[in-house]
C-alpha cells in the first residue's frame, strides 16, 4: 500500500471527523458549557516540538556539502484567538499566533584518512544545520464539540493556517566526532574538532505560506464568564521553507490558557396572570416527518490473493549531462541521493536521468573492473563562445562531484572537444541545446542490467455491500474508494446487493481497508470494511510477461545496434518462453521532417528483428512497427529517449 503523507491523512482525518460529527450530535445539549456563550477571547501560551521533513543538499547563502533530510527541535508559541458559536456544537475561531519552528537538521559522512603513524583510519563527520525560524501564524479553523457538560467541553479543531517569517537565520557548522587523530586547519595554522561553514539568512524564505491544523482543545469552567483551556494540536506546513527547497515542517503543540467568554443576556420570562380569563385555543393536529435513513453493510467477499513473477525490464538511462548555453555549473535538476534496486524497474525513465551521477558511482563500485570516461562538449564556436576551456570544465565539474559521491578519482578520465563524438544536428535549436553536454562513456560495464523475474502479489476479486434508502425523496449512490466506482441506489426502501471488483497490487499488508460511502442530497453513511488477507484464498499464478517494456536507445540519426544494446538484447532472449510473440516498435525524435522520421523509425524495428532472428532464429514471433507514444519533446532528455525501439511481450 502507497504510503500517504502528511498532508493527505490530514485530509481524511478531517473529513471522517467532519461526518463522524454530523451523526453524533443529533441530540439536543441545551445546558452544555457552551450554550450561553455569545462569544469569547482566549489568550494561550505553551511549548512546540517541531519535526522537519527534507530534502535540502543547498540553499542560497548555505554550501552544499551533502543532503539534510530530517531534524527537529522546540520552541515556544503564543496564540490570541476569537471564538464565536454558529450552534452548541460548531465554532468557528480566528486566532494569531507568535510560534518559534527553529530546528536543527544533521547528516553523518565518512572520510579515510592516513594518520601520523601512517596508518588508514575513518573519520566520521558531522554536519548541522540550526535554523532559527520564527513565524507570525493567522488561524481560521471549526471547533467541533465531542464532550459537553455544564462544567467541561471537549471540542475537535479543523483549520488552516497562514504564516510569515519574522525571522529566518541559519547556522552550518561540521564537526569530526569520533577519533582525534584527525582535525580541521584553518588559514592561520589553528587546528579544531570542528568548523564553521556557513551562516546568515535562508535565501529564498517563502515570504507567505498555508498550512493545516488538526487537535484537541479543552476548557473547563472556573465562573460564568472565565474558562481554563488546554490543547494539543498537531500542524503541517504544506509550503516548504524557501521557494528553491524541499523541506517542510509540522510541530505538535501543548498549550493552556485562560478564555474569558461573553454571554448572551437571557430575557425576562413573564409570569401569565391566571386570575384573568384565557382564551382558549383548539389544538392543533402536528403531522410526524419522518427523517431519511440509509443502511449500509459489508457482505462477502470473494477472491484470492495471486502471487507469481513478472518480468520486467530496467528503464533506460540517458548517460549524458546537459548544459545551459556558456555556462559549466551542474543543472539544478540533478539528485545525489541513491535509487533503491527496485526502483530501476519501476521508475519513469525521464525522472530516472537525475540519478545519473549517484548511478555511475554505484556502477564502479560494484565493477572492480569498471572505469568511466566524460567526454565534455560545446556546441561550436558559432553558439558558444568559451571553445575548449568551456567543454573541459564542465567534465571537471562532473568528476569533482563524481569523487564527493565517492568515485576512486582514478577511475576517471576526461576528454574534451568543440562538438560530441556523436552531435546533434546544429540546424535545429533543439539540436544546438543537445550538443552542450558532458557524454558519461562506461568502460568493462553496462548501465543498465536489463531484465529480471520479480516477485508480486495482488488482491482480485468481488467485494459485496448491502445497501438501502428509505423516506429520501431521491435515489442514492453507494461508492467504493478502493475500486474507484460507484452505483446507483434505488430509494424503495428495498434491500440491494452491490459488488465492486477489487485488483490491488500488495505490498506488505495483513489488511487491506476500503472506505464505501452511501450518499443522497439529504444524507451520508460511510463505513471502513477490513480484508483480512490471512484469510483469503492464495494461488501461485504463471509468469506474467504483460508489464514487460523494454527501450533501447540508439545514437541521432543511427540505425545501428551498440555492443551495449547487443547484449542486452541477448539476455532477453534467453529469458523468453519459446513460440512467444515480440512486439518491436521504431521510434524517433521531432527533429527533421516525418517522412524521414518514419524511414528511421521502420529501420530501427527492423535491424533488431533481424539481429533477433540471427541469434534465436524460429524460436519467436516477431511484429514490427512504429512508435506514437513519446516522451517529452521539450527537453534534450525526452528526445534522447525518443531515439529507440521499444520492445513489448504479447502472449
Amino acid at each position: 500500500m502507497q504510503i500517504l503523507k502528511a498532508h493527505n491523512i490530514f485530509i481524511l482525518t478531517s473529513l471522517f471527523l467532519f461526518i463522524s460529527h454530523c451523526f453524533v450530535f443529533a441530540d439536543n445539549h441545551i445546558n452544555s458549557i457552551f450554550s450561553k456563550e455569545k462569544f469569547s477571547i482566549n489568550i494561550q501560551a505553551g511549548k512546540v516540538y517541531n519535526f522537519n521533513n527534507a530534502n535540502v543538499h543547498y540553499f542560497k547563502n548555505g554550501v552544499s556539502c551533502g543532503t539534510f533530510s530530517k531534524g527537529s527541535g522546540s520552541g515556544l508559541i503564543f496564540n490570541l484567538a476569537l471564538n464565536y458559536p454558529l450552534n452548541d456544537f460548531i465554532h468557528i475561531s480566528l486566532g494569531a499566533s507568535y510560534i518559534d519552528r527553529s530546528s536543527r537538521l544533521s547528516f553523518d559522512t565518512n572520510y579515510l584518512f592516513r594518520n601520523y603513524n601512517d596508518e588508514i583510519k575513518t573519520a566520521q563527520f558531522e554536519t548541522t544545520l540550526e535554523a532559527d525560524l520564527h513565524y507570525f501564524e493567522i488561524q481560521p479553523d471549526a471547533r467541533l464539540s465531542l464532550i459537553t457538560t455544564p462544567n467541561l467541553g471537549l471540542r475537535c479543531i479543523l483549520g488552516v493556517r497562514i504564516f510569515s517569517p519574522l525571522k529566518n537565520h541559519f547556522v552550518q557548522r561540521e564537526a569530526i566526532v569520533n577519533t582525534t587523530d584527525a582535525f580541521f586547519v584553518d588559514k592561520n595554522g589553528n587546528r579544531s574538532s570542528s568548523r564553521l561553514v556557513a551562516e546568515g539568512e535562508i535565501g529564498n524564505i517563502s515570504k507567505i505560506g498555508i498550512g493545516s491544523i488538526i487537535g484537541l482543545h479543552n476548557s473547563l469552567k472556573l465562573s460564568e464568564s472565565l474558562t481554563w483551556t488546554q490543547q494539543i494540536s498537531f500542524d503541517y506546513n504544506f509550503t516548504p521553507v524557501a521557494h528553491n527547497l524541499d523541506w517542510r515542517q509540522g510541530s505538535i503543540n501543548f498549550m493552556t490558557g485562560l478564555a474569558y467568554r461573553f454571554n448572551k443576556i437571557e430575557p425576562k420570562v413573564e409570569i401569565p396572570d391566571t386570575t384573568q380569563e384565557q382564551e382558549i385555543i383548539p389544538e392543533e393536529i402536528v403531522q410526524t416527518v419522518v427523517p431519511p435513513n440509509l443502511t449500509l453493510k459489508s457482505g462477502k467477499f470473494d477472491g484470492e490473493v495471486r502471487t507469481g513473477d513478472e518480468f520486467l525490464a530496467t528503464a533506460p538511462l540517458v548517460n549524458a549531462v546537459f548544459f545551459d548555453k556558456n555556462k559549466a555549473t551542474l543543472p539544478k535538476n540533478l539528485r545525489f541521493n541513491k535509487l533503491n534496486k527496485e526502483d530501476y524497474f519501476k521508475i519513469e525513465p525521464t525522472e530516472q536521468y537525475y540519478y545519473i551521477l549517484p548511478r555511475v558511482v554505484e556502477i564502479l563500485k560494484e565493477n572492480p573492473q569498471a572505469n568511466v570516461t566524460l567526454e565534455g562538449a560545446t556546441a561550436g564556436t558559432s553558439f558558444e563562445e568559451g571553445g575548449l576551456t568551456l567543454a573541459k570544465n564542465r567534465a571537471e565539474n562532473i568528476k569533482e562531484k563524481l569523487i564527493e559521491l565517492g568515485a576512486n578519482k582514478d577511475k576517471i578520465q576526461i576528454k574534451t572537444s568543440m562538438t560530441p563524438r556523436f552531435p546533434s544536428n546544429s540546424r535545429h535549436i533543439e539540436g544546438i541545446e543537445e550538443n552542450q553536454r558532458v557524454d558519461i562513456i562506461l568502460h568493462n560495464a553496462y548501465f543498465q542490467e536489463y531484465t529480471s523475474f520479480i516477485q508480486f502479489a495482488e488482491l482480485v476479486g468481488k467485494a459485496g455491500y448491502y445497501a438501502r434508502i428509505i423516506n429520501s425523496e431521491d435515489p442514492g449512490n453507494i461508492y467504493s474508494m478502493q475500486a474507484d466506482s460507484s452505483c446507483k441506489v434505488p430509494n424503495d426502501g428495498k434491500i440491494y446487493e452491490y459488488f465492486f471488483n477489487v485488483n490491488k497490487r500488495l505490498e506488505k499488508e495483513k489488511l487491506v481497508v476500503d472506505e464505501i460511502v452511501l450518499a443522497t442530497p439529504e444524507i451520508t453513511k460511510v463505513i471502513l470494511d477490513t480484508i483480512d488477507l490471512s484469510s483469503i484464498p492464495h494461488r501461485i499464478i504463471d509468469t506474467d510477461y504483460s508489464k514487460f517494456k523494454a527501450i533501447i536507445r540508439f545514437t541521432y540519426n543511427s540505425s545501428q545496434l551498440s555492443e551495449e544494446n547487443k547484449q542486452l538484447l541477448q539476455q532477453l532472449i534467453q529469458k523468453l518462453p519459446e513460440n512467444c510473440t515480440i512486439q518491436i516498435l521504431g521510434s524517433a525524435d521531432a527533429l527533421g521532417g516525418d517522412a524521414v522520421n518514419r524511414k528511421l523509425s521502420d529501420r530501427r524495428s527492423k535491424v533488431t528483428r533481424d539481429y533477433i532472428n540471427e541469434l534465436a532464429g524460429n524460436k519467436f514471433n516477431i511484429e514490427t512497427g512504429i512508435n506514437t507514444e513519446k516522451f517529452d519533446e521539450n527537453t534534450p532528455v525526452g528526445r534522447f529517449l525518443n531515439r529507440c525501439i521499444i520492445i513489448r511481450i504479447l502472449r
